[in-house]
């Protein structure tokens, strides 16, 4: 199964604080709300298939989300409570 692998620190270089995965298919889904004891968090997204996110209250993600190429880190920066969306690359 295709996942997106999430990874959480309340700041850059700071422990980590909380990890989640979530299913990579045909329609976007999304993760659990980002935790976060300030508003502020710092995420880092790796997926095992090529595939495109988006940050927010209630993100869908689709073909105009974000690229995430397979088994490629990238740090991101979002707001606690916020999800992350993720579909197959469009």
């Amino acid at each position: 199964m295709a996942t997106l692998f999430i990874e959480q620190f309340g700041q850059l270089n700071g422990p980590l604080t909380a990890k989640q995965t979530v299913a990579v298919g045909a329609t976007s889904a999304q993760s659990a709300a980002l935790a976060g004891a300030s508003e502020s968090v710092v995420c880092v997204v790796t997926s095992d298939v090529p595939c495109q996110f988006e940050i927010g209250a209630n993100p869908t993600a689709g073909a105009a989300s974000r690229y995430l190429p397979a088994d490629l880190p990238r740090a991101v920066q979002a707001v606690a409570g916020q999800k992350v969306a993720v579909i197959e690359k469009q």
